[in-house]
């Protein structure tokens, strides 16, 4: 296509969006709000009625979506257009109401794609194109957050540091506002529904009251409906007329802070006015400022999805305004706050944990001191944070000012990769550097670091809220390589952090997780769309950073796109009732369980090391070690210790006995420098497992592996025990998970050894 005709498209496309756009106001105007809106809300629950259930949740989920988006044109056509007299409401309207939404959603959508195809390779180099296509029908096709059931707990950690300010300015301190805007959350997530079951209920209740005869006299109906009119009447409002969408009944927020998150009718001057995308959703839709709309004298929020962002933007602007005097003070206590985030929110994760906030360190290159926001170490784990407090999702469309985006991409993304990269060039520097506190004008030592201390380092840039897909994607930057040529940068957001606690329940979790995600982020071929997506593609495929690979290995794909592997995360949220039990993790067996959740108890040094080596097996492999350890547990009634070996790459040596059992340390050392000479490994990890009488995992601990020079006589008793080994072939490397080597396997199959991996990268 050439340009002109690439132009030529682009206006008429953008033509049809406005004519849609304005038809939809012109109808959405004509119906009563508090009808319509009772309409909208309820075709989920209608047009899946006749739907098979196999098919249910995915047709459920394509309804909610149109209706979000329909909600937000009902929500800019209030906020634009003065409150008038409408008569009752017409089906048929309405169904053309829907009908005008859905094609302006999906052309505005087609607008996005064909935009972007003229995009300069600048700001993302080849990827500039992918990365505005999939900017701008995020924009128009996902609204707002995802997960209603984590708006308290992001409310409650954000609003903390504002707590005096908020009591002073609304009434209500940081707490209770986050109670608050969760219960209102969740009557827009289940209320209609449950208002449904009530009259349900209601309609069971009063056919009880039938006589013998199944007749329900007059004087006995009447009786019933006095008693429950009131009841009555609340369900029917939530059920038919947005009730359970009325922040000012169910929220309980102070009228005040209610009013700073809402539009008045016919406040709005912009969405529709003249210009260029004008009524599309390609502008700035007013919800994206003020989550709420007044109707009636009462406040609305039509999109649960947007009371996040935007409700907590508007909450923090509108402090500001009220009280100017606080706005550096505001400032300041943001950026603590975001400094502070990943420990406070992964605080029982972090047990033990050294954490140096607000650190420095003279730079090598130009003797200047330099501060750090936040580290992190954790056994053998060194996580860097570089927090930046602005607001990362800017409100301004893509389709409008793509150069915003990518401005707030190189200020919040680009800014902490540097200093990340600054501060790992000095720890690299020397075999020990110091690190600092500064007390006034002085700066303190107050810790050394050796990099060789450190398996894994892991630097992230964090947000305050997410910015899809930028975030995910600054990888493909110029700028953005792998610090060291090593270490991949990441970039998270704090409402993320909440998802990854939820999912990640552990310390040996989440160190795996980042060190997977880590690694996905050094290839600049592999596209997932967001933390969300990273996260459901760790939970379902484990070493997701070399499976998607290996699934288009003979294609020799360039760029490998991976969309949807966050279903797992959606499926769990979309319970409607707030989930309480814990969400899937990855497939594992009970005594693997079992014996994570020791070392994680134990965490003896070295321990993350472990809990990393047991999580990179594959499905066969865990379930082949989850097995021989049931073996060993029960071989353990009758006997006082035993000795497994897991054969691989990095083979895993396991010394089990009896918790009253007295080996010495030594002799336990001995065995397992034993099995590295056996597997010929120079990198073998050990630990004893101690198990009680009852057969029950009760301790655990790291063994030393250290093989003794040659020509030493502990030598030579160390390799006749691995003579021993070898040919008795009483490891669990030979005895089960090591069979014989087949004359002839393919490079893709799983290695003969039982490591999980595929041969080519093990023995082939």
């Amino acid at each position: 296509m050439t340009p002109e005709a690439h132009a030529k498209a682009l206006q008429e496309i953008e033509e049809q969006l406005t004519a849609l756009g304005l038809r939809l106001r012109d109808l959405i105007v004509t119906q009563p709000p508090l009808d319509l809106l009772g309409w909208i809300a309820a075709q989920p629950l209608l047009t899946t009625s006749d739907v098979p259930d196999e098919k249910g949740d995915a047709h459920a989920q394509k309804i909610v979506e149109r209706s979000q988006f329909l909600l937000e044109y009902v929500h800019a056509t209030l906020a634009s257009a003065p409150s008038v007299e409408t008569g009752s409401l017409d089906e048929a309207t309405c169904a053309e109401i829907t009908e005008t939404a859905e094609t302006l959603r999906m052309q505005a959508a087609v607008y996005g794609m064909i935009k972007a195809r003229s995009a300069p390779d600048e700001t993302f180099g080849d990827a500039t194109a992918e990365i505005m296509m999939r900017a701008m029908t995020t924009w128009v096709i996902i609204r707002g957050n995802r997960y209603q059931q984590l708006e308290g707990e992001f409310y409650g950690h954000v609003l903390a540091p504002h707590d005096e300010l908020l009591r002073e300015t609304y009434g209500m301190g940081a707490a209770d506002i986050a109670d608050a805007i969760q219960r209102f959350a969740d009557s827009q997530r289940t209320g209609q529904m449950r208002a449904a079951e009530q009259l349900r209920a209601a309609y069971e209740a009063f056919n009880d009251i039938a006589d013998e005869n199944g007749i329900i006299q007059p004087d006995v109906a009447e009786e019933w409906r006095l008693k429950h009119a009131t009841s009555f009447e609340e369900t029917f409002v939530d059920l038919f007329r947005a009730g359970s969408h009325n922040a000012s009944q169910k929220s309980g927020l102070p009228e005040a802070l209610l009013e700073d998150l809402s539009y008045g009718r016919g406040e709005d001057n912009e969405f529709f006015a003249d210009g260029s995308l004008q009524a599309t959703p390609l502008r700035t839709l007013p919800v994206r400022k003020k989550p709420l709309i007044e109707i009636e004298g009462q406040r609305y929020a039509l999109d649960a999805c947007q009371m996040r962002d935007a409700g907590y933007r508007a909450i923090l602007y509108n402090i500001q305004v009220r009280r100017p005097d606080a706005a550096k003070a505001i400032r300041e206590a943001q950026s603590a706050m975001c400094e502070k985030a990943f420990p406070e929110v992964f605080g029982d994760h972090l047990r033990g944990a050294r954490i140096h906030q607000s650190v420095y360190y003279r730079d090598p290159a130009t003797r200047q001191w330099v501060e750090n926001d936040l580290l992190i170490l954790l056994d053998d784990v060194l996580i860097q944070i570089e927090a930046k407090s602005g607001a990362a999702a800017t409100i301004a469309s893509p389709a409008s000012d793509f150069g915003r985006h990518a401005s707030a991409l190189t200020r919040l993304v680009l800014d902490a990769y540097h200093q990340c990269s600054r501060f790992l060039a000095y720890l690299y520097s020397a075999e020990e550097v110091p690190i600092y506190a500064r007390q006034g004008k002085r700066y303190v030592e107050v810790v050394r670091i050796r990099h060789a201390d450190y398996r894994i380092k892991v630097p992230i840039g964090l947000t305050v809220e997410t910015f899809s897909p930028f975030s995910a994607m600054s990888k493909t930057l110029p700028e953005i390589v792998p610090i060291e040529g090593r270490h991949a940068f990441l970039s998270l957001s704090i409402d993320e952090l909440f998802v990854l606690r939820r999912f990640l329940p552990t310390a040996g979790a989440l160190a795996h997780y980042l060190l997977v995600r880590q690694a996905a982020a050094a290839k600049p071929e592999l596209h997932l769309f967001d933390e969300l997506d990273n996260l459901g593609a760790y939970i379902t495929r484990n070493r997701y950073d070399t499976a998607y690979h290996d699934e288009h290995s003979a294609q020799d794909a360039q760029m490998i796109v991976v969309d949807g592997a966050s279903e797992v995360i959606d499926l769990y949220f979309s319970a409607p009732d707030a989930p309480v039990d814990p969400p899937q993790g990855q497939a594992m067996p009970g005594t693997l369980i079992d014996l994570l959740a020791l070392i994680d108890r134990d965490r003896p040094v070295g321990w993350l090391e472990l809990d990393a080596h047991i999580r990179d097996y594959d499905a066969e492999t865990r379930d082949r070690l989850g097995k021989e350890l049931e073996t060993t547990y029960e071989t353990l009634r009758t006997q006082q210790r035993r000795r497994m070996v897991l054969g691989g790459e990095r083979p895993l040596f396991l010394w089990a006995e009896r918790i009253e059992a007295t080996t010495d340390d030594a002799e336990v050392g001995r065995r397992a420098a034993a099995a590295a000479i056996a597997t010929r490994s120079n990198d073998l990890i050990a630990a004893r497992l101690y198990v009680d009488a009852r057969a029950k995992l009760a301790a655990v601990a790291m063994v030393p592996v250290v093989v003794p020079p040659p020509g030493t006589r502990d030598r030579r008793l160390v390799e006749e025990d691995a003579q021993g080994l070898m040919n008795r072939s009483r490891s669990m490397a030979q005895a089960q998970a090591v069979p014989k080597a087949p004359t002839k396997i393919g490079r893709n199959q799983p290695c003969w050894c039982g490591s999980g991996k595929k041969f080519k990268k093990c023995h082939g």
